[in-house]
């Protein structure tokens, strides 16, 4: 109990605020005393006078596809490459069975794939993964939408 900080409440204020509650205990904090770097600092330089940073847009990121240049030889990081019905075909082949489950793939699952099928040669475990991720989920957009148009119907 001796080493818990006391506390002086004003009694005065039926209010009682944090302001009002201080340790006997507690030391106040050092302030630090101003230099001349620090009063220049606070000065604005002209540019930020003349135009607000709110007026000045964000810079735009490039596109960038889920490849990474040092993940494949033949991949070239930021460019999109499309799906060639050949390399479809093949992960519909081996990994279809995850579409009408409609889950998505583990890595090893997809690192299977890769090495039955040549003509993924191109494409990484990832890319797989995120095509029959994209491809559930355009899959369940679809049959939302096809259940939304019948319920109109009737």
């Amino acid at each position: 109990m001796s080493s818990s900080p006391t506390w002086d409440f004003d009694a005065d204020d039926e209010t009682e605020t944090e302001s009002k509650l201080i340790p006997k205990t507690a030391v106040p904090p050092k302030k630090r005393p101003r230099t001349s770097s620090t009063v220049a600092n606070k000065e604005p330089d002209k540019e930020s006078k003349l135009i607000p940073k709110s007026a000045v847009p964000p810079k735009k990121r490039p596109r960038t596809s889920s490849t990474v240049a040092n993940e494949e030889p033949g991949a070239v990081k930021g460019q999109k490459m499309p799906w060639r019905p050949e390399e479809r075909d093949a992960v519909f082949q081996h990994l279809g069975k995850y579409i009408t489950l409609q889950r998505v793939p583990g890595k090893t699952e997809c690192m299977a794939c890769l090495n039955k099928e040549p003509t993924l040669h191109r494409r990484s475990w990832k890319d797989v993964k995120n095509y029959l991720h994209n491809s559930i989920q355009s899959m369940k957009k679809k049959m939302a939408r096809d259940e939304a148009g019948l319920k109109d119907k009737k």
